[in-house]
């Protein structure tokens, strides 16, 4: 019995020392902050990892695209024709779900205005490519529009690391948030549909470390808030 005290001990000691790791990992440049989101609208969760939202092209493979528009890249987004927050916030490597900021106070409202739809504290207005992939994909039962309001019988649900808050397009996400927004779902349907959210903030912002190594990204900040330079 006594001979197996030791190795239990070491056992003991490797994983507490893994938790204080994951506890204590931060990310290198808190200015540059990510958050998982996601829309989920009558049951039906939009995509949101087609080329037109990715400000940066994804690494070219069989099923991705070999050419993103110029204007998406970061590189070309001081053009006047292109949405001037789109450059501090963004979507890149095909991942639909994962929104990186590289400015501070930038809300939730800024990053969806960025791609082009416009959300309140009581609406959210789809873009034309959103709103035809819900009418392409079911018969929904409110009027075919895409401005989606609270009203007597539906009602945006809007869930913030779990716990339930009023629909607020002026929030600032902190790195590592889980954000989702609900439309026409029961608070239990949403709360399921929270638990299917991904996890993947950490993995940019290097607060996970043992989930491996993010993809590399470029340095884009606003000039009086500057990148901090990787370890």
């Amino acid at each position: 019995m006594k001979r197996n005290i030791l190795p239990i001990g070491l056992l003991c000691l490797v994983l507490l020392l893994g938790a204080c790791a994951k506890k204590t990992a931060k990310n290198p440049d808190p200015n540059h902050v990510h958050a998982d989101f996601a829309i989920w609208v009558n049951g039906y969760k939009l995509d949101f990892s087609d080329a037109r939202y990715m400000s940066e092209a994804p690494t070219p493979t069989s099923m991705l695209p070999h050419f993103i528009p110029a204007a998406l890249a970061h590189e070309n987004e001081n053009d006047e024709n292109v949405n001037p927050d789109r450059k501090y916030l963004h979507l890149h490597d095909g991942n639909g779900h994962v929104i990186h900021r590289h400015k501070p106070d930038l809300t939730l409202g800024d990053f969806f205005h960025s791609l082009g739809m416009t959300m309140t504290s009581s609406c959210f207005e789809l873009d034309d490519f959103q709103f035809q992939h819900l009418d392409q994909g079911w018969v929904h039962d409110f009027a075919r529009t895409k401005n989606l309001c609270s009203d007597g019988k539906f009602r945006w649900t809007m869930i913030v690391n779990g716990k339930a808050v009023p629909m607020d397009a002026g929030y600032v996400f902190a790195d590592g948030d889980k954000i989702l927004l609900s439309y026409g779902s029961s608070d239990t349907a949403s709360q399921e549909q929270y638990k299917q959210m991904t996890d993947d903030a950490c993995l940019y912002s290097k607060t996970c470390p043992e989930r491996g190594t993010p993809p590399t990204e470029n340095c884009i900040a606003d000039p009086s808030v500057p990148c901090v330079a990787p370890n």
